[in-house]
Protein backbone atom coordinates (compact mmCIF):
# COMPACT_ATOMS: atom_id res chain seq x y z
CA UNK A 1 0.00 0.00 0.00
CA UNK A 2 1.35 3.42 -0.94
CA UNK A 3 1.58 6.04 1.76
CA UNK A 4 -0.37 9.26 1.33
CA UNK A 5 0.49 12.52 3.06
CA UNK A 6 -2.49 14.73 3.82
CA UNK A 7 -1.79 18.45 4.10
CA UNK A 8 -4.38 20.71 5.66
CA UNK A 9 -4.19 24.35 4.65
CA UNK A 10 -5.79 26.95 6.89
CA UNK A 11 -7.89 29.38 4.90
CA UNK A 12 -8.91 32.48 6.79
CA UNK A 13 -9.19 36.17 6.07
CA UNK A 14 -6.32 36.77 8.47
CA UNK A 15 -4.47 34.49 10.87
CA UNK A 16 -5.29 36.38 14.03
CA UNK A 17 -6.80 35.25 17.35
CA UNK A 18 -9.95 37.23 16.62
CA UNK A 19 -10.81 35.00 13.70
CA UNK A 20 -13.96 33.23 14.78
CA UNK A 21 -14.07 30.63 12.03
CA UNK A 22 -11.57 28.85 9.86
CA UNK A 23 -12.00 26.46 6.99
CA UNK A 24 -9.58 23.66 6.29
CA UNK A 25 -8.81 22.55 2.77
CA UNK A 26 -7.47 18.99 2.62
CA UNK A 27 -4.95 18.03 -0.06
CA UNK A 28 -3.41 14.60 -0.58
CA UNK A 29 0.09 13.93 -1.87
CA UNK A 30 0.54 10.30 -2.97
CA UNK A 31 3.91 8.70 -2.32
CA UNK A 32 6.30 8.64 -5.30
CA UNK A 33 7.39 5.19 -6.39
CA UNK A 34 10.01 3.81 -4.00
CA UNK A 35 9.57 6.55 -1.39
CA UNK A 36 9.30 4.52 1.81
CA UNK A 37 7.87 5.23 4.28
CA UNK A 38 6.66 8.46 2.69
CA UNK A 39 5.67 10.99 5.33
CA UNK A 40 7.48 9.43 8.30
CA UNK A 41 8.68 12.95 9.06
CA UNK A 42 7.17 16.15 7.71
CA UNK A 43 7.72 19.89 8.04
CA UNK A 44 5.78 22.86 6.70
CA UNK A 45 6.96 26.45 6.33
CA UNK A 46 5.25 29.09 8.44
CA UNK A 47 3.69 30.69 5.36
CA UNK A 48 2.17 27.34 4.42
CA UNK A 49 3.56 27.30 0.89
CA UNK A 50 6.43 24.82 1.24
CA UNK A 51 6.36 21.28 2.60
CA UNK A 52 9.25 18.91 3.30
CA UNK A 53 8.33 15.22 3.33
CA UNK A 54 10.86 12.51 4.15
CA UNK A 55 11.07 8.84 3.20
CA UNK A 56 13.97 7.53 5.34
CA UNK A 57 13.97 3.98 4.01
CA UNK A 58 14.16 4.90 0.34
CA UNK A 59 16.84 2.96 -1.52
CA UNK A 60 19.80 4.41 -3.40
CA UNK A 61 22.62 3.07 -5.55
CA UNK A 62 24.47 2.03 -2.38
CA UNK A 63 21.63 -0.11 -1.08
CA UNK A 64 18.61 0.09 1.23
CA UNK A 65 17.53 2.70 3.78
CA UNK A 66 19.48 5.61 2.29
CA UNK A 67 16.52 7.97 2.57
CA UNK A 68 15.41 11.11 0.80
CA UNK A 69 13.26 14.17 1.43
CA UNK A 70 11.06 15.87 -1.13
CA UNK A 71 10.10 19.52 -1.30
CA UNK A 72 6.60 20.40 -2.44
CA UNK A 73 5.29 23.90 -3.08
CA UNK A 74 1.68 24.98 -2.99
CA UNK A 75 0.17 26.36 -6.15
CA UNK A 76 -3.42 27.31 -5.54
CA UNK A 77 -5.18 24.20 -4.27
CA UNK A 78 -2.49 21.80 -5.53
CA UNK A 79 0.99 20.81 -4.39
CA UNK A 80 3.83 20.46 -6.89
CA UNK A 81 7.08 18.57 -6.42
CA UNK A 82 9.95 21.06 -6.51
CA UNK A 83 12.99 19.01 -5.51
CA UNK A 84 14.25 15.72 -4.14
CA UNK A 85 16.92 16.14 -1.47
CA UNK A 86 19.45 13.53 -0.42
CA UNK A 87 22.83 13.44 1.29
CA UNK A 88 25.77 14.21 -0.99
CA UNK A 89 27.60 11.28 0.63
CA UNK A 90 24.56 9.02 0.94
CA UNK A 91 25.15 5.50 2.17
CA UNK A 92 23.00 2.49 2.83
CA UNK A 93 21.40 2.59 6.26
CA UNK A 94 21.75 6.29 7.13
CA UNK A 95 17.99 6.85 6.85
CA UNK A 96 18.20 10.44 5.67
CA UNK A 97 15.23 12.28 7.15
CA UNK A 98 14.39 10.13 10.15
CA UNK A 99 14.33 6.76 11.80
CA UNK A 100 11.89 4.53 13.61
CA UNK A 101 12.03 6.33 16.96
CA UNK A 102 12.57 10.05 16.31
CA UNK A 103 10.16 12.22 14.38
CA UNK A 104 11.81 15.64 14.63
CA UNK A 105 14.73 15.11 12.31
CA UNK A 106 13.71 17.65 9.65
CA UNK A 107 12.89 21.36 9.82
CA UNK A 108 12.11 24.31 7.55
CA UNK A 109 12.60 28.03 8.02
CA UNK A 110 9.48 30.20 8.07
CA UNK A 111 9.80 31.11 4.39
CA UNK A 112 10.73 27.57 3.40
CA UNK A 113 14.10 28.52 1.89
CA UNK A 114 16.27 26.63 4.39
CA UNK A 115 15.94 22.95 5.25
CA UNK A 116 17.68 20.92 7.95
CA UNK A 117 17.64 17.15 7.52
CA UNK A 118 19.14 14.73 10.03
CA UNK A 119 20.10 11.08 9.62
CA UNK A 120 19.80 8.04 11.86
CA UNK A 121 22.86 8.26 14.17
CA UNK A 122 22.78 4.54 14.90
CA UNK A 123 23.58 3.63 11.29
CA UNK A 124 27.20 4.81 11.23
CA UNK A 125 27.74 5.29 14.95
CA UNK A 126 27.63 9.05 14.51
CA UNK A 127 25.02 11.54 13.44
CA UNK A 128 24.89 14.43 11.00
CA UNK A 129 22.58 17.16 9.78
CA UNK A 130 22.51 18.33 6.19
CA UNK A 131 21.65 21.95 5.46
CA UNK A 132 19.99 22.84 2.17
CA UNK A 133 19.36 26.28 0.71
CA UNK A 134 16.79 27.27 -1.91
CA UNK A 135 17.55 30.04 -4.36
CA UNK A 136 14.72 30.57 -6.78
CA UNK A 137 13.60 27.07 -7.75
CA UNK A 138 16.98 25.44 -7.11
CA UNK A 139 17.93 23.56 -3.92
CA UNK A 140 21.56 22.83 -3.07
CA UNK A 141 23.35 21.27 -0.13
CA UNK A 142 24.94 24.11 1.79
CA UNK A 143 26.73 22.34 4.61
CA UNK A 144 27.02 19.11 6.58
CA UNK A 145 26.97 19.59 10.34
CA UNK A 146 28.45 17.04 12.75
CA UNK A 147 28.94 16.93 16.51
CA UNK A 148 31.19 19.91 17.33
CA UNK A 149 32.52 18.51 20.59
CA UNK A 150 34.85 15.70 19.53
CA UNK A 151 35.79 15.09 23.18
CA UNK A 152 32.23 14.01 23.98
CA UNK A 153 32.04 10.31 24.72
CA UNK A 154 29.16 7.90 24.43
CA UNK A 155 26.62 7.38 21.69
CA UNK A 156 26.67 10.09 19.05
CA UNK A 157 23.04 11.08 18.66
CA UNK A 158 23.72 14.33 16.82
CA UNK A 159 20.79 15.21 14.58
CA UNK A 160 18.22 13.11 16.42
CA UNK A 161 16.15 16.31 16.59
CA UNK A 162 16.45 19.67 14.83
CA UNK A 163 14.69 23.03 15.04
CA UNK A 164 15.02 26.24 13.04
CA UNK A 165 14.08 29.78 13.98
CA UNK A 166 11.54 31.57 11.82
CA UNK A 167 14.28 33.82 10.43
CA UNK A 168 16.40 30.83 9.48
CA UNK A 169 19.42 32.33 11.25
CA UNK A 170 19.42 30.12 14.35
CA UNK A 171 19.20 26.37 14.69
CA UNK A 172 19.27 23.88 17.54
CA UNK A 173 20.46 20.35 16.95
CA UNK A 174 19.80 17.72 19.58
CA UNK A 175 22.43 15.13 20.43
CA UNK A 176 20.56 12.60 22.53
CA UNK A 177 21.02 8.89 23.16
CA UNK A 178 18.55 6.59 21.50
CA UNK A 179 15.64 5.08 23.36
CA UNK A 180 17.68 1.91 23.85
CA UNK A 181 20.79 3.69 25.16
CA UNK A 182 19.02 6.06 27.54
CA UNK A 183 20.11 5.57 31.12
CA UNK A 184 23.36 3.84 30.22
CA UNK A 185 25.48 6.84 29.33
CA UNK A 186 25.43 10.59 28.66
CA UNK A 187 22.01 12.21 28.94
CA UNK A 188 22.36 14.27 25.80
CA UNK A 189 23.33 17.72 24.58
CA UNK A 190 21.82 20.44 22.42
CA UNK A 191 23.99 22.56 20.13
CA UNK A 192 23.07 26.04 18.92
CA UNK A 193 24.21 27.10 15.46
CA UNK A 194 24.15 30.58 13.93
CA UNK A 195 24.11 31.33 10.22
CA UNK A 196 26.94 33.62 9.12
CA UNK A 197 26.38 34.54 5.48
CA UNK A 198 25.99 31.10 3.85
CA UNK A 199 27.85 29.22 6.57
CA UNK A 200 26.72 27.77 9.90
CA UNK A 201 28.85 28.03 13.03
CA UNK A 202 28.36 26.71 16.53
CA UNK A 203 27.34 29.49 18.89
CA UNK A 204 29.50 29.56 21.99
Amino acid sequence: MRNIVILCTLLAASLVPEAEAANWEVNQIPAPLGALPFGETVAVSRDGNTALIASPREACADGRDCGAARVYIRQGAAWRLQARLSASDEKSGIRFGGNDYDDNTIALSANGNIAFVGIDPSALGKGAVYVFLRKGEIWSEQQKLVRPDTSETGTDGFGRSVALSDSGDKAIVGDAPSFFDFGSGPKGTAYVFTRVDDHWEEQA
